[in-house]
């Protein structure tokens, strides 16, 4: 029964995945953002940039959290394979 209620290896790799593709996504569009507002050099623009900046650190280190968990869950797959091989 408890095969039941766990997900399938392929789900969560492709979650893990589609989050990645998510945040490093966000990350593009904070940058073509800031690409544009340092052609203008006003404060409005340097508030705007600073702010853009401190949204990409946020993703940053969310994408490494993310990587860092997705390393840790595949690794505990790995070894349940290796001890429960059916």
């Amino acid at each position: 029964m408890q095969c039941f209620m766990k997900p399938p290896p392929e789900y969560i790799e492709r979650n893990f995945f589609c989050r990645q593709e998510a945040i490093l996504a966000a990350i593009s569009e904070k940058d073509s953002h800031i690409a544009l507002l340092e052609a203008a050099k006003t404060k409005k623009a340097r508030d705007d940039i600073e702010r853009l900046n401190n949204d990409k650190q946020r993703l940053n280190l969310r994408l490494k959290d993310l990587v860092s968990i997705e390393s840790i869950v595949m690794l505990t797959q790995n070894e349940r394979k290796t001890l429960l091989p059916y």
